[in-house]
């Protein structure tokens, strides 16, 4: 079954996911970015409200930013570590600076492979070269999420062949698949025939949109959506809504 990753901001929010039926807190800052990191002390307090009912990720940021070496060292002893590569599509050695980042997550963090679909835009590497890096670096998942959140969601920036191929790659080796991306609750019948491990969320889960209020009802709704939605119908059919 596919199950609700829901990213938010703050100890009130997660308290709100939690409640509605999220089956992972994300915490990130969206402020900041697509993946925007929160500071340490939003994070602890996350995981204080969440008290091991469910993981806990966090978003560290880009690589490409100096800051980012010193959020993995200083991380809570969360469950999963984001760190995403754009601005490395142009430096040969991106591959060495992932692998040094990652070594400095506290133990027992499991990193997470972070691919973006408008790679183009965001200048990261291409989705492809991420999965096979991550799994050489002891990656637990592979997330394929959006950098720029204004032009469109994640399904206006892959097709339906590629994501269902990049499922069964991950599968194959016992990654999870977390799909993310400017999601809407329309898109979810689409996107259960891929059957990711995880949709995540921000702007659908919040009233006024990704830089609003997390909202319990709406979580609540998305959760009862994943587990009632019909995938019977053709896939070509159903990524064209």
């Amino acid at each position: 079954m596919t199950r609700l990753l829901v990213s938010v901001r703050n100890a009130e929010e997660a308290r709100s996911a939690l409640v509605g039926g999220a089956h992972l807190i994300d915490v990130k800052e969206p402020a900041r970015g697509a993946l925007g990191a929160a500071d340490a002390a939003t994070i602890r307090d996350v995981m204080s409200i969440v008290d091991g009912q469910v993981p806990v990720s966090a978003a560290l940021g880009e690589l490409a930013d100096p800051s980012s070496l010193a959020r993995c060292r200083e991380l809570p002893p969360c469950q999963f570590a984001k760190l995403g590569l754009a601005g490395m599509n142009t430096r040969d050695d991106w591959r060495q600076r992932w692998a040094e980042a990652l070594a400095l997550l506290p133990a027992g963090v499991a990193p997470v492979a972070v691919a973006y679909a408008d790679a183009e835009a965001a200048q990261a590497p291409p989705v492809e070269e991420i999965l096979e890096t991550g799994v050489r670096l002891g990656c637990s998942a592979l997330l394929i999420d959006t950098w720029e959140k204004s032009p469109g969601s994640l399904v206006d920036h892959i097709d339906s062949l590629r994501l269902t191929a990049l499922a069964m790659a991950t599968n194959s080796i016992g990654l999870m698949l977390v799909i993310a991306g400017s999601l809407q609750r329309s898109h979810l019948p689409q996107l259960l025939r891929v059957k990711p491990d995880y949709v995540g969320v921000r702007g659908a889960a919040c009233e006024g949109g990704r830089q609003g209020r997390l909202v319990e009802r709406l979580v609540r709704g998305l959760v009862a959506d994943l587990a009632v939605l019909p995938i019977d119908r053709p896939f070509a059919e159903l990524w064209r809504g």
